[in-house]
C-alpha cells in the first residue's frame, strides 16, 4: 500500500465494517472503563485530606462513569461512525478533564496522579479506532494538565516530568491506533481489490 492510498476517502462499506467493530469495542470498553475509573476512587481516598474531598472526587468519578454508561446504551442505536467517534473522543476528553479536577483536589495529586493520566490515555484504544480524534483529545489533555499544574504551583521540574510521561502515553497510544487503522484499511483493500 503506498502512502497516497491512506489519504483517499474511506469507502462507505469500510466505514460500516469499522462501525460494527466500534460497537463491539464499545460494548465491552465503556463498562470496563467506567469500572476502572470508579475503582481508582480507592486511590483518591488514600490521599484525600478530608471526607469532603473524598466525596467531591467520588461525585466527579460517578458523573463520568454515568455518562460513559449512557453512551454505552446509545452506541447500538447510532448509525453513523463519525457520531460514535465524536462521542468517544468527547468522553475521553471529559475523562481527562475530570481526572485533572480530581487530581487538583488531592495534595500533590498532579504529581502522584500521572499513572492515572496514562491509564486514561491508554483506554482511548478501547474507545476509538481512528487516530485523529484521539490525538486531538490527547493534545488538549496535555495542555489542560500543563495549565492545571501551573495553577496549582507544581514545581517546573515536576511539571516537565509529568508532561513528558503523559505525552509519551498519548504518543504511544496514538502510534498504536495509527498502526491499527493502517492495518484495518490494508485488509479492507485486500478484500476489495
Amino acid at each position: 500500500m503506498n502512502p497516497a492510498s491512506t489519504l483517499r476517502p474511506i469507502p462507505d462499506d469500510c466505514d460500516r465494517q469499522c462501525l460494527s467493530i466500534m460497537r463491539v469495542c464499545a460494548k465491552y470498553g465503556y463498562p470496563i472503563g467506567s469500572a476502572v475509573y470508579l475503582g481508582v476512587f480507592s486511590w483518591d481516598s488514600l490521599f484525600a485530606a478530608s471526607f469532603e474531598v473524598r466525596l467531591e472526587t467520588l461525585l466527579i468519578r460517578l458523573w463520568v462513569a454515568s455518562l460513559a454508561m449512557v453512551c454505552w446504551l446509545l452506541v447500538p442505536r447510532v448509525r453513523s461512525l463519525s457520531v460514535i467517534m465524536a462521542g468517544a473522543a468527547a468522553l475521553y476528553l471529559l475523562a481527562l478533564l475530570t481526572l485533572d479536577a480530581v487530581l487538583m483536589l488531592l495534595p500533590k495529586g498532579l504529581i502522584l496522579g500521572v499513572p492515572g493520566l496514562l491509564l486514561v490515555s491508554s483506554f482511548c484504544v478501547i474507545f476509538c479506532l481512528r487516530p485523529i480524534p484521539a490525538a486531538i483529545s490527547g493534545l488538549v489533555g496535555i495542555s489542560v494538565v500543563s495549565a492545571a499544574s501551573f495553577l496549582t504551583g507544581v514545581p517546573y521540574q515536576q511539571i516537565a516530568s509529568g508532561i513528558l510521561f503523559f505525552a509519551s502515553g498519548v504518543l504511544v497510544t496514538g502510534a498504536f491506533m495509527a498502526l491499527l487503522d493502517h492495518e484495518f484499511r490494508k485488509k479492507w483493500d485486500l478484500r476489495h481489490a
